[in-house]
């Protein structure tokens, strides 16, 4: 029932880093150039006679962590989050107008699930191809769609609270995975102010998770011996818009040959289709009638600063943190990496 955690565990913070570089090409790593300049730069090394050095390719590798809780709500027992992340981008402008790669993502999560009631841990391997069409220097639409791959290892305990203790149940194991299928369709433009860049952005994300059904091995009930569940199958959709805005400005030191870009972004996520769903399953053979998932949150803020660093030799370095503000929980992420244009 943990495993559809949407503002967490879903392929959405995925997307959401990947979007966040995609629109990094269109400026060319630098939101302050003129219209002009940022039209140049996106004519770079696809044979348009531009004498320039740097080429059509770029990397971009990232990583960082970040670390949460989800209160109990809904009758569904909370937890503390940890996560470590590690994101690759390969990117390839075709011409001045289309740009597209690959994004691969590795996400790490481990729930400490409240009441010392076990634990929930999950590994995600995801990978999604993009295009990029910018119709102007200062616009652009991307298209992402992808698949992820997720692993799930969880631990049972459960102490009913009787007065005698007569019922608990400890060691319930269990180990199973999930197919999702993701894509994210966005736009954006970007308004240069006499002192600060103004981005504002619309994008829309949906998911489909196929959850595979499980018998827990080990679990000891108190009174009666074995308890494990044996669990079926779930699919989960999800679809949700986000809108947002990032304000931007860039500082020039000659002496450290670069320049830093500190960066604000908010942006507002609403939930249209995740709902509370039916679980079929069965406890030492008996079935369970009326269990259910609490429902998802509708609506939840993403604000988020960051500093991004214009490097000699077409290196770019950023460092970004992110707070997720959310009714029943929290996340707060940090990530730094890395882009290269060659």
């Amino acid at each position: 029932m943990q495993a559809d955690s949407i503002a967490i565990s879903s392929p959405y913070d995925f997307v959401k880093k990947i979007n966040n570089r995609i629109q990094r090409i269109n400026d060319c790593d630098d939101t302050n150039k003129s219209a002009k300049s940022r039209e140049d730069c996106r004519k770079k090394g696809n044979g348009s006679g531009d004498s320039s050095n740097i080429g059509p390719f770029g990397i971009s590798i990232s990583g960082g962590g970040g670390f949460g809780d989800r209160n109990d709500a809904g009758g569904q027992t909370g937890f503390d989050i940890n996560t470590q992340h590690a994101n690759a981008i390969l990117d390839y402008r075709f011409d001045e107008q289309f740009a597209g790669g690959l994004s691969l993502g590795y996400l790490h999560a481990d729930r400490d699930l409240n009441f010392n009631s076990g634990y929930l841990n999950s590994d995600a391997y995801r990978v999604a191809p993009f295009l990029v069409y910018s119709p102007s220097a200062k616009s652009y639409v991307s298209l992402l769609a992808g698949y992820s791959r997720l692993e799930f290892d969880s631990l049972r305990n459960v102490n009913a609270g009787l007065a005698d203790n007569s019922i608990s149940i400890s060691g319930a194991a269990a180990s199973y995975g999930a197919d999702q299928f993701f894509t994210s369709l966005g736009t954006g433009y970007v308004e240069q102010m006499e002192w600060f860049n103004l981005r504002g952005f619309i994008r829309g994300d949906y998911s489909h998770t196929e959850i595979d059904g499980y018998q827990e091995t080990g679990g000891i009930m108190s009174s009666t011996g074995s308890a494990t569940i044996s669990m079926n199958g779930q699919t989960i959709d999800s679809f949700t818009t986000t809108v947002g805005a990032e304000i931007s400005r860039a500082f020039t030191v000659p002496s450290l040959y670069t320049v830093f870009i500190p960066r604000f972004r908010a942006e507002w996520v609403h939930e249209f289709e995740n709902r509370s769903r039916q679980i079929d399953a069965s406890l030492a053979g008996i079935p369970l009638i009326g269990l259910a998932t609490a429902a998802p949150e509708r609506n939840w803020l993403n604000l988020a600063t960051g500093l991004q660093m214009q490097l000699p030799q077409d290196i770019v370095a950023f460092i970004d943190y992110e707070a997720l503000l959310i009714e029943n929980g929290s996340n707060q992420i940090v990530s730094g990496g890395v882009k290269i244009r060659f």
